[in-house]
């Protein structure tokens, strides 16, 4: 373990990529209290933490370059997941964004969640939210079928975690 700061570096491997970090607010006194900050991983946000414990393990994720308009995708992680989706399309096209319920009485068909009318312009949908084990898409109505997301973002667990 080595403190630096306003972090606290747990793991001796001398690349620093490959041991966990964490970091907290600088503290006047130059003590270093943990009471609220984030635990890293190399690449990648693990936690963030306050004078209550963990707060929420999930963070913002870009899978534009993973994910395509029309297929479904299940939410495997454990816990709920939420995505946005930013598209343009020609005038007149929509874009809609289900969620497939995996229990209940209506499982195992698509909810439309959102729909949002498209312009020559990028517009920005809604942000969704997807209980673990549920199915999702982005769906796009109306356009020539060869668009693709212009980007696509999901707040959800790291893979692995």
């Amino acid at each position: 373990m080595k403190a630096d700061h306003n972090k606290i570096q747990l793991g001796s491997d001398p690349d620093p990529t490959k041991n966990f970090i964490i970091q907290t607010p600088p503290v006047q006194d130059g003590t270093l209290e943990i009471r609220r900050g984030t635990l890293e991983a190399p690449g990648a946000l693990v936690a963030t933490f306050n004078e209550h414990g963990l707060v929420d393990p999930r963070m913002w994720f870009d899978l534009t370059g993973q994910r395509q308009f029309g297929v479904e995708y299940v939410n495997n992680t454990g816990r709920e997941l939420k995505f946005i989706v930013l598209a343009q399309a020609p005038a007149g096209a929509r874009l809609a964004l289900n969620i497939k319920p995996s229990n209940g009485p209506l499982a195992g068909s698509f909810i439309r969640v959102s729909t949002i009318p498209l312009a020559s312009t990028a517009n920005v949908s809604d942000v969704v939210s997807v209980p673990s084990g549920d199915a999702y898409q982005a769906a796009l109505l109306g356009g020539s079928g060869s668009e693709t997301p212009i980007q696509w973002h999901e707040y959800r667990l790291p893979e692995g975690a």
